[in-house]
């Protein structure tokens, strides 16, 4: 009797340890997939933001120099709403991929969160130059989504040597003001930073919390147009609406400052909207043979919904959409096939485009071709104080006018700039020589005829 009590006993101890054990290899398993799961980000594989704090905070007091390097994908957010999240995923775990594979320098590969990554190189004796080199060079190839078909992605960042930092804590904050001058100066580069980055970071927080109190307030952007004449007989024949926002003291807000300010905010569908709403007020009082131009950024028109709200808008306010071109800019996106989609999806509804700062370097000639443009808008430098010969500006309006485009002028200033454009060939003109931009009623009443110069 007493062996078998011992036995039992000895059982239930046995299974009492097995048990112990099992829930200690349970809970050290918990631990570690919680610890990977704090460190470790879950789409890519790569070391999260978490991690790269904590590496942070574990040099503050090292000798070591490191160059940060912070990065994400140039106009994510169009590609997440034209391809579906599903891609978007896709994408970042590929540049994830690349990233780690490519840099074979580089210490350490997170993954900050969205679309952001940092890159952390040990410095002994690497150029920036070389750094960045090897950054951008992952991305010369394109990028495969479903059904095989490719996306061109780009980057852009910031860089930072942690010497340079009192803190190096501050790598982030200082990476994100390079890397948003970077964004501003086309994207598709990584800048590193310098202090006079720190006043361009203040003014686009300015006006982002100028734009975010305006549009609780229901405030107007501040709207205004200027005269577009028919250079033979001065005769006003269209307008272009500008955005003049000003601060409360009265100073005004640099237009692509207003358009980042939004991006930055989420404000862009809603200055995407007030800008349509504002077009149908003027062109409910200006004279009906008359056209207007309204300018439109890439983030604007990669709006998923933009054609509708345009619509909308006109149908709203009963006036006739055909009055309307819309002005995109030369830059590198007129090479996206997605941005071309959205252009002619413009001209299928019968709406113009037309295209401004023409000549300024981005627009191939098969380009122009595959793009529904209405008019070319001549960079100004091609006009102002004759910095470009007549025979060169003559070259340019014959050649537009081969693709079967208007061609416009802005910035004429003076009576020297008109007559060059005038003997050029240039058929539309527009400037401070015929007219000041006015608010809306004001140059509603205007005559069309423009016999004088502005004063």
């Amino acid at each position: 009797l007493l062996l078998t009590v011992l036995l039992i006993t000895n059982i239930a101890l046995f299974k009492n340890i097995r048990k112990r054990e099992s829930i200690q290899n349970q809970l050290e398993k918990t631990n570690l997939l919680l610890d990977r799961e704090a460190n470790i980000d879950t789409l890519t594989g790569l070391k999260n933001r978490f991690n790269f704090e904590t590496w942070l905070k574990s040099i503050k007091y090292e000798s070591s120099d490191y160059i940060v390097v912070y990065i994400d994908i140039d106009q994510f957010k169009l590609i997440n709403d034209y391809y579906g999240h599903k891609t978007g995923d896709s994408i970042v775990s590929q540049v994830a991929d690349r990233l780690e594979k490519n840099l074979p320098h580089a210490k350490s590969v997170f993954r900050i969160g969205g679309d952001e990554f940092c890159i952390v190189f040990p410095a002994n004796g690497l150029d920036q130059n070389e750094v960045s080199s090897s950054i951008i060079n992952c991305f010369n190839h394109p990028y495969y989504v479903e059904d095989e078909a490719s996306v061109k992605v780009t980057v852009s960042g910031g860089m930072i040597h942690t010497a340079q930092l009192s803190d190096s804590s501050d790598s982030l904050k200082y990476t994100d003001m390079a890397l948003y001058q970077a964004k501003s100066a086309g994207g598709n580069k990584i800048l590193p930073y310098v202090q006079e980055y720190d006043s361009n970071v203040a003014q686009l927080n300015n006006a982002s919390a100028h734009v975010q109190k305006l549009i609780r307030e229901q405030r107007d952007f501040g709207f205004y147009v200027q005269p577009i004449v028919e250079m033979k007989t001065r005769q006003t024949v269209g307008y272009e609406m500008l955005l003049r926002l000003t601060y409360d003291d009265g100073s005004s807000v640099p237009p692509p400052l207003v358009v980042r300010a939004c991006e930055l905010t989420g404000a862009i569908h809603t200055l995407t909207v007030e800008t349509f709403k504002a077009a149908c007020r003027f062109l409910a009082i200006s004279d009906p043979n008359t056209f207007l131009t309204i300018n439109l950024s890439h983030a604007q028109l990669m709006v998923i919904d933009v054609l509708d709200e345009l619509e909308s808008q006109f149908r709203t306010s009963g006036q006739d959409i055909n009055r309307l071109i819309i002005e995109i800019t030369e830059d590198k996106f007129l090479e996206e096939p997605t941005f071309i989609d959205t252009l002619n999806e413009f001209k299928a509804r019968n709406i113009r485009l037309a295209l401004d700062d023409f000549g300024s370097g981005y627009s191939s000639l098969s380009c122009l071709k595959s793009i529904p443009l209405y008019i070319s808008k001549l960079d100004k430098r091609f006009v102002t104080h004759q910095a470009y010969s007549k025979e060169s500006l003559t070259h340019l309006c014959h050649l537009c006018s081969s693709l079967g485009l208007r061609v416009l002028a802005e910035g004429i200033e003076d009576l020297s700039d008109y007559e060059l454009c005038l003997q050029s060939g240039v058929e539309l003109g527009q400037g401070y020589y015929f007219s000041h931009p006015l608010p809306f009623e004001q140059a509603a009443g205007r005559s069309l005829s423009i016999e004088s110069t502005a004063h």
